[in-house]
């Protein structure tokens, strides 16, 4: 995951990257997040919830819920994320 250079106060946006056939690791935070797919495919667990995912998704992740995001794809997975 890299940091944007963006002299936000609040807001926090870095790229993530999920390699072929591989996961970040399950999770939760205090933060809100919104995920925007820049490219690949896959899916995010959000709590009991699949929700497949693919370029030009936006994705919200509420407070404290645990998410993890999956590459099932043979190409890397590209996604923005900003949180508060």
């Amino acid at each position: 995951m890299d940091r944007v250079d963006l002299k936000a106060s609040v807001l926090d946006p870095r790229l993530l990257t999920v390699f072929p056939n591989s996961s970040n690791e399950l999770h939760k935070h205090a933060h809100e997040t919104v995920f925007f797919i820049l490219s690949g495919e896959g899916e995010i667990l959000l709590g009991d919830n699949i929700k497949p995912i693919q370029k030009g998704d936006f994705v919200y992740v509420p407070r404290w819920v645990e998410h993890q995001t999956r590459n099932n794809s043979n190409r890397d997975l590209k996604i923005l994320a900003i949180t508060d």
